[in-house]
């Protein structure tokens, strides 16, 4: 399981009512809350996971807002848009005083005592997403830090296309219209390659004929051997098969930065079909690791050692940061460097600098 099955969730109600399953798996935890608050301090479950319909609709009613200790702490923090290490911000002493754990999880025989959660911004509302695990299990740490981060940007992406999707048909008429709205380079794809539907931005992109074109309503490219390669990773990501390869580098004529290819599944019109996201370098975006995670395949570990390196820390720093030792962070920078196919930590750490930054 990775992000790129959270697309699903654009136009499958079943994959919607799933998300919050799959991101506590992601993250490494036992359940999921997602929950809406508006501008007029209105709040709604959005999507929950292991809990009963009851104890949410108690929750509701009783603990959203000021009575939900991790909630409160989160929202004061200021953080948006990244992972939230409850349990580093609420101490468990302060959690067991709590009226979240004394009058709700206690009174409804639920062990629930560790929290990580993110705060982000979704149509016009805040959504919380929090995952929790057992009181007794460890607490939340940068690896799963790592992992919450890691999703978010798709997550978000998501939940916008479902809510365009969602609105009446003469606010959008067309997927391409949904797709165009995101901001992002775009394309649906069938298992041909022939595309279905694409986003203003993907269109420029092909427009220009610098890598990537147009031939009989295919997508087309320069190298053979990516194009060919690129066909197979599509027709396995329609098809759930397993992919050798979901992401990929498009060289220019032009000798600029490549192109940086990725494949989501989706379903389109009750079939599958697969997203092509295409992300130019030279754009001022965000710089997304899942894609440099599909692209690499680095482990969680590799990829947090990789992140705090591109935002300035020393190897001494991420050791003392994630709690190990520096000869485990060395380890970790050595296998950056080979599959990176960078000699040095400085080229390696360019390499990924020049990729646009997280905002």
């Amino acid at each position: 399981m990775n992000t790129g099955d959270f697309y699903e969730a654009v136009e499958d109600d079943g994959a919607l009512k799933a998300l919050p399953s799959m991101i506590a798996k992601l993250v490494g935890g036992r359940s999921c809350v997602m929950q809406r608050m508006t501008n007029d301090s209105a709040k709604d479950i959005f999507g929950f996971c292991h809990y009963s319909q009851e104890m949410m609709d108690d929750y509701r009613t009783r603990f959203v807002g000021d009575n939900d200790v991790w909630l409160v702490d989160g929202v004061r923090s200021g953080i948006v848009n990244r992972a939230i290490l409850t349990d580093d911000r609420v101490s468990l002493e302060r959690y067991k005083a709590s009226t979240l754990w004394n009058d709700f999880h206690l009174l409804h025989g639920d062990d629930t005592g560790r929290s990580i959660g993110a705060i982000h911004h979704y149509g016009g509302a805040v959504m919380v997403t929090a995952v929790h695990r057992p009181i007794t299990a460890e607490p939340f740490s940068a690896r799963e830090e790592a992992a919450m981060n890691g999703l978010l940007d798709d997550l978000h992406r998501v939940l916008r296309m479902r809510q365009m999707l969602d609105r009446k048909n003469d606010q959008l008429q067309s997927v391409g219209e949904m797709l165009s709205a995101t901001g992002q380079a775009v394309v649906m794809l069938d298992s041909t390659m022939r595309i279905i539907s694409a986003s203003q931005a993907a269109m420029t992109i092909i427009a220009c004929g610098d890598g990537i074109t147009l031939r009989g309503g295919e997508l087309s490219f320069p190298d053979r051997a990516m194009k060919a390669a690129l066909r197979e990773a599509v027709a396995a990501t329609i098809d759930r098969r397993p992919l050798a390869q979901s992401a990929f580098l498009c060289a220019r004529p032009s000798h600029a930065a490549p192109y940086r290819l990725m494949l989501l599944p989706c379903q389109h019109e009750g079939r599958s079909a697969c997203i092509l996201l295409i992300d130019d370098s030279e754009d001022e975006s965000e710089l997304h690791w899942t894609w440099i995670t599909q692209c690499y395949r680095l482990t969680p570990s590799e990829r947090f050692v990789a992140m705090q390196l591109v935002g300035g820390l020393s190897a001494d720093d991420i050791a003392e940061r994630r709690k190990v030792s520096i000869e485990t962070v060395r380890s970790h920078i050595r296998s950056l460097l080979s599959k990176t196919g960078t000699r040095r930590q400085s080229a390696m750490t360019a390499l990924l600098a020049r990729l646009p930054q997280p905002k």
